[in-house]
Parts: C-alpha cells; structure tokens; sequence
C-alpha cells in the first residue's frame, strides 16, 4: 500500500502544532501558501500566555523558520539537504532555521543552528553544525535563554 507523502506531511504539520500548543502555548498553523511562495512549513499565529515563560517561548519561537519533515528513514546526505533547504528558507525570512524530522515510530527531532548556543557566529549549511534535541531539550534550551534575560 502506498503512503501519500503530501498527506503524511500535512499529519505531521497538525502533530507539531499540537504539540508545540501543549509545550510552549503557542499556535502554529499550517503555511498553505509556502509550495508557491516557499517560506517555514509552520508559521506561530497566537500564544497562550498563560504560565511564566509563556511569553518568552512566543518570542524566541518567533526567531525560527520552521521546516518539517516526516519519513520512515534519513541518511545522512537527506539531512544536510533538508538543513540546507532550512537554512536557505531561513535567510530569505531573515530568521534561524529549526528543522523538525520524525521517524517512523519515533519522536521528533529538533535541529537547531550551534548559533542559538552561542557556540559560533555563523549558521553552518550542513547538520553538523546544528545540534539535535528532543522537545524536553526545546523546551531547557528556551527556558535557559528566558533565564539569561532576566
């Protein structure tokens, strides 16, 4: 049986939006327009500013250009493609790039410039020049930058 790879996408889109509501009340709609014009797969439409770093998380979610994936398996060369693809989409909205890849039967992965880190200058075009977390690691990663702000 065939699986329509437009549609496990788009699942996958909701999945996050879902998900990024619950973890940091934030909403993220789904960016029909970006097959025409490119831009984020995922763009943050409104917050929940309920709880204490409900806010921060709006603010630095709003730095990222969101590009989502969603396979049954990547190597290592369809990664540096899609970190490219992240990157480049990324820059023309003068944002960071955060791939987001979700495996069959896994949990997804965030891919995040070192920059965000502070660990150097320059966003890198290739994975190994972003670090890759979990959304528990997302979530320490923003509340440690709300902390270095207060």
């Amino acid at each position: 049986m065939a699986v329509n790879q437009r549609r496990k996408g788009a699942n996958f889109e909701l999945e996050l939006s879902e998900l990024f509501k619950f973890a940091f009340g934030v909403v993220l709609v789904r960016n029909l327009d970006q097959v025409r014009s490119g831009g984020s797969d995922l763009k943050i439409v409104s917050r929940n500013n309920s709880g204490a770093n409900r806010f921060m998380y709006w603010d630095y979610l709003n730095r990222f250009s969101i590009e989502a994936k969603r396979y049954s398996q990547v190597t290592r060369a369809k990664l540096n493609e899609f970190w490219l693809q992240a990157c480049q989409q990324a820059e023309v909205e003068k944002k960071w790039p955060m791939l987001v890849v979700r495996l069959d039967f896994q949990e997804p992965t965030f891919y995040l410039p070192l920059k965000v880190l502070g660990v150097n200058r320059n966003f890198g075009t290739t994975i190994s020049e972003a670090i890759a977390v979990d959304v528990v690691g997302l979530v320490a990663i923003f509340d440690q930058m709300t902390e270095s702000h207060k």
